[in-house]
């Protein structure tokens, strides 16, 4: 089996699974009227997919329902 690669399981997170939950149009989105729930990385997931596995190290804010909830300076 091949492991996807960042773009496949990208698009798995943004198109497929709001469309499995019958939420498209709600949730992965940037949209009015949306759940606006998102997560601002230092490095591109597309670049390097493992970064989201070290939140600490590469994230810098998660927004969850249009609110920060979480801003860390990783510097």
């Amino acid at each position: 089996a091949e492991a996807q690669g960042a773009r496949e399981i990208l698009a798995s997170m943004y198109h497929v699974n709001p469309r499995l939950l019958g939420m498209e149009g709600e949730i992965a989105t940037l949209v009015p009227g949306a759940h606006a729930d998102l997560v601002l990385c230092r490095t591109n997931p597309l670049d390097d997919i493992t970064a989201l596995a070290e939140p600490e190290k590469n994230l810098t804010h998660v927004v969850q329902a249009g609110r920060i909830v979480r801003e860390h300076d990783a510097r």
